[in-house]
């Protein structure tokens, strides 16, 4: 298939094995240097500019930053749901496949892995933020609920990842729609298309 092999050499860059590097991909380079550079500078000049800057204008900027990937994602699950094929993605992600789970063969061996591979997401999209919110638990005051917090942010993630699986899920079903495919069909394990 042409559109995986373009996905698989040009865009991810995979090579035909594993001691086989490749070559340097300049715009690689020159996204996470842009990126990095960004980091620097905000680690680097936040806490200076944080007390010249009023706590209301701190409050309006943390509502813009904190709602707006809300916003982005209802937008792409909205779109996902108009496009055709979408309701049997959804479905696809919210009814489980029953003779799947009861399979005792299936089961032992895979019931492991599951729980494992539920686990390292977990942890994954935890860790993106945990230096943030060691950086921010330092301001908070000091009889702060940090219980509390440390239950919501776990829940908030499984929520928001639950709410994106409908646009994930609806674009897969489009995908399958518009290749003639089933869903089980398109939807593969690791990075490939």
């Amino acid at each position: 298939m042409e559109a995986e092999q373009f996905f698989e050499r040009k865009i991810l860059g995979k090579s035909d094995g594993f001691g086989i590097y490749g070559h340097i991909m300049n715009n690689m380079v020159i996204g996470y240097f842009i990126a990095w550079v960004l980091v620097f500078c905000c680690l680097s000049f936040s806490i200076k500019t944080l007390g010249k800057v009023n706590h209301a204008h701190i409050l309006q900027t943390s509502y813009i930053t904190g709602l707006f990937p809300y916003v982005m994602i209802t937008i792409l699950v909205i779109r996902s749901a108009l496009l055709p094929g979408s309701k049997n993605g959804i479905s696809f992600y919210l009814k489980p496949d029953i003779k799947r789970i009861s399979d005792a063969n299936v089961q032992i061996l895979n019931s492991i892995q599951v729980w494992k591979d539920a686990a390292s997401q977990i942890f994954y999209s935890l860790s993106i933020a945990i230096g943030g919110i060691i950086c921010l638990s330092s301001h908070n005051q000091f009889k702060n609920n940090a219980i509390f917090d440390s239950i919501i942010v776990p829940v908030m993630n499984c929520a928001t990842s639950f709410y994106v699986g409908f646009a994930v899920f609806g674009i897969t079903g489009y995908l399958a729609h518009s290749s003639g495919k089933t869903v089980p069909e398109v939807v593969q394990n690791g990075n490939s298309v």
